[in-house]
């Protein structure tokens, strides 16, 4: 608890200056728009206006080569690129600044047009095309948050202490070889060059200060890597077919729990033939403090299993298409919020779920059972997968021609329910899919309990009422749900299985026992908390 107080201290006093440095830089920005627009800095400009250079010139051709190499539109191209690359490897936050910040470009163009200030007559005014008036700068705007965008970038990707430095220098001096540039080429005054440096640093702070974006600004006053360490340690499994870029996510795992005094981490690969047992074992036999967890759906099921009612906590790093324990846990989908989680978040206990086909016995997280979404996953193409993530299934799903259901007898409890003739049968911990449809609404991952969801529609009517039932959480008619500690469904023939999304091949038998608070969850401590709605 300690630790996580430090931690939360930590991120407010870092929350508290980014909102002084934005406040500041509005209350500097204003004030020079008004001196230069209003009441005018005719004075300074005249005397600071540069020398007219021949465009034609060496020289000339050079720094027009440069100014269109950091126009605005590139740069804009740039930011947007970046914040692809930064939701590509799941840093969905920094994907989300990164996004904000690259939206001064279009807010340049409408403070120019409101301002209306004329721009110096330039030897460059027969090849370069201008939009819109001289205040601010767009191109001072777009090269400040650019350099903003390459020290954040530097700061996310856990870079050494001495490469972190070199990228802000870099960051400084490109501003100050653009500034210089715009200046020797007189496209703006000098009052308008210094209008979209403040602009810049005045957007690029204000989005520290909303998006809660993990901050340069930390990085600059030295927060973080604590002096005294402490005996805890982690172990990371990990499938390197979904973590996309491991030496990233390595710097990262490990920066953090440098931060946090803890020693470096148990790093334990999963393999092609073992998803993750032998890799549990290692991590329950060197008793480390919390296991986390980086992969798929499936993945993160047989860690669960070997974990289960062996007192190690598991935290979960989204790696996977589904994420759906994570989902259905209100655990974090970015990256880093997850790994700052895992090592200061609350140790929520949940249950698993024991079950038993003609396969053997497995656990597992989130739900399994036989039919129809079972055969989707047998059918999903891998390589598919990787490709289009989520629509993999849909394309799966849309070549299922044959709904022909199956004949089954659920007993709960040790007492006989009744028979269906059904097209899916699930048992869940959790309900929710992605896309925020709760298949199965009244399941909750503490209550002790499973819940079953039985699908028998007879015609294509019945069909298209049970799947508006599912998507919009509606009644229907060919839908109906079950309750207990322990079902049991018994299929008339093979029917497909699937545990946690993976495809368990064909069973005409399916046992399913609640593991009471058999795991606990690394979970923020203030986050949400779905099942309690």
């Amino acid at each position: 608890m300690t630790r996580t107080l430090k931690t939360k201290s930590n991120f407010d006093l870092a929350s508290l200056a980014q909102g002084r440095f934005f406040i500041a830089f509005v209350l500097v920005f204003v004030g020079w728009t008004l001196l230069s627009t209003v009441w005018g800095l005719d004075e300074l400009d005249r005397v600071t206006l540069a020398p007219w250079i021949q465009s034609r010139s060496f020289a000339g051709q050079i720094a027009e080569a440069f100014a269109i190499l950091t126009h605005p539109a590139l740069v804009f191209t740039f930011i947007l690129v970046m914040a692809f690359w930064s939701s590509r490897r799941r840093m969905r936050r920094l994907s989300g600044a990164l996004i904000a910040v690259a939206f001064v470009i279009p807010a340049t163009a409408a403070i120019q047009l409101l301002t209306n200030q004329a721009r110096p007559s330039s030897p460059y005014e027969d090849s370069l095309t201008y939009l819109f008036s001289g205040y601010p700068s767009a191109h001072m705007v777009a090269v400040t948050v650019l350099a903003w965008v390459l020290a954040t970038l530097g700061q996310a990707r856990r870079l050494t202490t001495s490469s972190a430095i070199r990228s802000r220098i870099v960051a400084a001096l490109l501003v100050l070889m653009v500034l210089a540039d715009q200046w020797f080429m007189r496209t703006q005054t000098t009052s308008q060059l210094i209008g979209g440096v403040l602009l810049g640093l005045t957007w690029a702070s204000g989005v520290l200060a909303f998006t809660g974006v993990g901050s340069i600004l930390q990085g600059w006053a030295g927060l973080g890597l604590p002096a005294e360490q402490n005996d805890k340690r982690a172990a990371v499994i990990y499938n390197p077919t979904k973590v996309l870029d491991f030496g990233l996510f390595r710097r990262r795992v490990e920066y953090e729990l440098q931060a946090a005094g803890w020693k470096p981490p148990l790093w334990l690969e999963t393999e092609r033939d073992d998803p993750g047992v032998k890799m549990s074992q290692q991590a329950i036999e060197a008793n480390v403090d919390v296991v986390i967890v980086a992969g798929g759906d499936g993945t993160v099921r047989v860690v669960c299993q070997e974990l289960a009612n062996q007192g190690i906590p598991v935290a979960l790093i989204p790696a996977g298409t589904g994420n759906l324990l994570a989902r259905n846990l209100g655990a974090s989908l970015d990256e880093s919020e997850a790994i700052r989680t895992a090592l200061a978040g609350e140790a929520v206990p949940i249950d698993l779920i024991s079950c038993t086909t003609e396969a053997g016995n497995s656990v597992c997280a989130v739900m399994g059972g036989l039919g129809f979404d079972a055969k989707i996953m047998g059918n999903t193409n891998p390589e598919l997968k990787k490709t289009i993530k989520a629509g993999a299934y849909v394309v799966a799903a849309a070549q299922q021609f044959s709904l022909t259901p199956f004949e089954c007898t659920l007993t709960i409890d040790d007492q006989p329910v009744q028979d269906h003739s059904s097209i899916m049968t699930l048992i869940g911990n959790v309900g929710r899919l992605m896309g925020g449809i709760n298949l199965i609404p009244s399941a909750i991952p503490t209550d002790g309990k499973i819940d079953a969801m039985i699908a028998s529609p007879t015609g294509a009517r019945e069909l298209a009422s049970l799947a508006r039932g599912i998507v919009l959480g509606t009644d229907a008619k060919s839908l109906s749900y079950q309750q207990g500690q322990v079902i049991e469904i018994r299929a008339d023939q093979p029917v497909a299985c699937q545990l946690d999304g993976d495809y368990a091949g064909e069973s005409t038998f399916f046992r399913a026992e609640v593991m009471p608070q058999a795991l606990s969850i690394m979970l923020d401590v203030d986050g949400p908390r779905p099942w309690q709605k």
